[in-house]
């Protein structure tokens, strides 16, 4: 059995633009889908048993998880960010946080001989996750929803062969790198394990009277973007910066939060947060096993800079 994810970005919400036929193929590592049909169950006092029953909002959900290739994952990362600049002079785009992206979504399944396929509408990518560990690639995880799915038989069966000029390889754990402030010349290669959230509030019961499926993509507060650092036992600095907002280690008496920019690049992207705040500091270890030291943190933007990931020489598709 093989399933096979590819996708597009709308142009308006829950409509698959048919005169766009260029989806982006998308090699995944699992993916899940879940159709809730949202029962109402009417509670009669004359009856020990539901007289009646009716669907309510169609709810499909689920998740898609891949190694990290930012330039075919481009309708993922423009749906969540919502606004990217196309910079093919620097080889490059560039994606910022704006309204959240509608996309239509193909899953493919192929179990022996035979091929199904449905399509998502309207899907909407609630939240992004990223991680970076020792002896993986580098992977993310988005959590979406969409208005409508519906079987589709007039789109040929999707292949990866030929998609891609070039295949993008996945991005590596070791080739990887951490900076603190702006000092792009000296990494910090102390981290063990980084990890990202993007969390967009997107609003998944937006269905009014008339219809059951849903109208539109609405956040429903601020987006949050928060994260975890690992280190060795000897990276101290950062300790003291997160309990006392400095790294010279004295409690200072503003009561400070410890605050960098941080940025994480390898050979096909950048992440930049223009500020971090740290919000805990742990450590621990078993027996004499080396001491843990964390730290969670959350990205703010700034009055200079803002929030961005970029796909460095993105691999466009050359066919659909």
């Amino acid at each position: 059995m093989t399933r096979v994810v590819a996708a597009k970005i709308e142009t308006e919400y829950g409509v698959d633009d048919t005169e766009n036929t260029l989806y982006y193929p998308i090699r995944v590592t699992d993916i899940s889908e879940e159709f809730n049909r949202n029962e109402m169950v009417e509670e009669a006092t004359d009856r020990y048993i539901t007289p009646f029953v009716s669907a309510g909002g169609l709810a499909p959900s689920g998740s898609i998880d891949g190694n990290f290739r930012p330039g075919a994952m481009h309708p993922l990362l423009l749906g969540v960010m919502g606004m990217y600049e196309d910079d093919t002079g620097n080889e490059k785009y560039v994606y910022t946080l704006g309204s959240p992206r509608s996309a239509t979504v193909i899953i493919q399944d192929t179990v022996e001989n035979i091929t199904e396929k449905r399509i998502f509408t309207g899907v909407g990518f609630s939240s992004m996750d990223m991680s970076f560990s020792v002896n993986e690639f580098i992977t993310c995880s988005f959590n979406w929803f969409a208005q409508n799915y519906a079987p589709e038989t007039a789109l040929s069966a999707l292949s990866f062969e030929g998609a891609y000029a070039e295949h993008e390889q996945p991005s590596v754990f070791w080739d990887a790198r951490l900076y603190i402030n702006d000092d792009t010349e000296n990494p910090l290669l102390v981290f063990k394990d980084v990890s990202l959230n993007i969390e967009r509030g997107l609003d998944e019961e937006q269905f009014v009277i008339g219809s059951h499926y849903r109208q539109r993509l609405v956040r429903t507060g601020q987006t949050e973007i928060t994260g975890s650092i690992q280190v060795g036992e000897w990276e101290r600095d950062e300790l003291k910066r997160a309990l006392y907002g400095t790294v010279d280690g004295v409690n200072t008496t503003n009561n400070v939060l410890g605050n960098l920019k941080l940025v994480i690049s390898g050979s096909n992207f950048k992440i930049t947060c223009p500020k971090i705040i740290y919000n805990t500091a742990s450590r621990s270890s078993t027996g004499v096993a080396e001491i843990d030291t964390s730290f969670d943190f959350r990205v703010l933007d700034t009055e200079d800079a803002e929030f961005t990931i970029e796909a460095l020489n993105p691999t466009v598709p050359t066919s659909s």
